[in-house]
């Protein structure tokens, strides 16, 4: 066999190899895309006119960056046409919030909750990481949001049948909690 032959069947064997590579990610990327519209399918559901996403800084209200994270807020529901309302709540609300969702939920009705949470694998480590260290520096630049675990405030706010699992996508975990309230 020549050069050129032993050349082309490793072009041809990595051409391969990429191929496959990439419908491992495509399948990945249609997993996660699946988990998130089955989340979001409830939402879906209702048809509502307005879609209210509620998020948790991690700044107190008084904070001079939870008053530009505010200030995004503001842009987004201005530019969404009342079609989309975000909803920004000052560090340490979430016990507040997940009361709230125990007051309004019917009994036998579920929460499902997903956060950047610790890393599970050397990879998801690794990027928990340099987020946190990336958060260190600037906070403004990973918009607030850092590792959160939040099963044990579910817990402790009178959930039950709590399901935790943690789902890594391209090196991002992200903790999916569901839960029912009694």
């Amino acid at each position: 066999m020549s050069e050129r032959h032993i050349r082309q069947a490793k072009a041809k064997r990595v051409a391969s190899e990429e191929r496959e590579s990439r419908r491992v990610f495509l399948k990945s990327a249609v997993t996660a895309a699946g988990v998130t519209a089955a989340v979001a399918m409830p939402q879906v559901a209702r048809a509502q006119d307005t879609v209210t996403l509620k998020f948790q800084s991690t700044w107190p209200a008084k904070d001079i960056f939870h008053e530009y994270a505010q200030d995004y807020v503001t842009r987004v529901n201005e530019m969404s046409g009342g079609r989309l309302k975000l909803d920004l709540l000052p560090a340490g609300d979430l016990p507040v919030v997940l009361g709230e969702f125990q007051r309004v939920l019917a009994p036998g009705g579920r929460v499902a909750l997903v956060t950047l949470t610790e890393g599970v694998s050397v990879a998801s480590r690794a990027v928990v990481w340099a987020w946190k260290a990336l958060y260190a520096v600037s906070p403004i630049a990973t918009g607030g949001c850092r590792p959160l675990q939040v099963a044990s405030l579910v817990a402790a706010a009178g959930f039950v049948g709590l399901h935790c699992e943690v789902v890594v996508q391209l090196g991002v975990p992200s903790e999916v909690i569901v839960a029912v309230r009694l």
